[in-house]
């Protein structure tokens, strides 16, 4: 696990303001706003009483775990300590990937609501590859994840969704992604520039502009986010605005 344990190795101790474990989204409060996606788990966090008073170092090795929940924490301590890059545009990712995608086979690793049928009406031939059972539908190419060995070599663009890294999947991904275009989406997404050394072109991830409503409404079961959250930040291997 190379990129995770290069992210954890990146994470500096910041003493961590607050942490709220949500429905939808887990928040770790620390120099920066961190968010990470709540993975659903049947296991507690170890030490659920006390992981606020942990650094934000000692929380990212949590990231390790395959308890997908102490995952989240993991990942969610890592984001809330990376500053936000020099050089971004104001966008959302899936947008640029869109603009792309005419005449491309694209493959979606986790269901993106709103988009999944404009890439079907743009892209010559677009995939779904998705964990949720509830979500499949082999006839619209919606397959379980399983498939990924199969249709990401064919891929001119592969969109990651950021909990890949939650569940460790996102090593193998970016092997099998090697002749494509990838681009790692969504509030879970560490804004760092050392991502692009394992394959990563394009980050599409979000920083907080408001940390009391989000939190407040983290604590209320809040599943998705963007009131709260600014616009995206897109950036790109080069680090230059485009």
């Amino acid at each position: 696990m190379k990129l995770v344990e290069k992210l954890i190795s990146i994470t500096p101790e910041e003493k961590v303001r607050e942490l709220v474990i949500g429905l939808g989204w887990t928040v770790v409060l620390s120099k920066y706003a961190g968010m990470a996606m709540t993975y659903k788990s049947n296991e507690e966090p170890r030490n659920i009483e006390s992981l606020h008073e942990i650094d934000t170092r000692k929380l990212a090795e949590l990231l390790r775990s395959w308890n997908f929940l102490e995952a989240s924490v993991g990942l969610a301590a890592i984001n809330s300590t990376i500053p936000p890059p020099k050089s971004y545009k104001v966008a959302n990712a899936l947008d640029l990937a869109l603009q792309e995608s005419k005449d491309k086979t694209v493959t979606m690793v986790g269901y993106f609501p709103g988009y999944v049928d404009k890439f079907m009406e743009k892209a010559k031939r677009f995939y779904v590859l998705e964990l949720n059972q509830n979500v499949l539908n082999t006839s619209k190419n919606i397959l379980f994840s399983f498939a990924a060995e199969e249709v990401i070599p064919k891929s001119d663009i592969v969109i990651l969704t950021a909990t890949t890294i939650i569940n460790k999947s996102i090593e193998r991904l970016l092997q099998l992604s090697k002749s494509a275009k990838v681009y790692l989406i969504g509030p879970s997404s560490p804004l760092t520039d050392v991502l692009f050394d394992y394959g990563i072109d394009v980050i599409g991830g979000v920083r907080v502009k408001d940390e009391e409503k989000l939190v407040r409404a983290i604590k209320n079961g809040l599943h998705f986010p963007l009131a709260f959250i600014g616009k995206s930040l897109q950036f790109k291997g080069t680090l230059k605005t485009f």
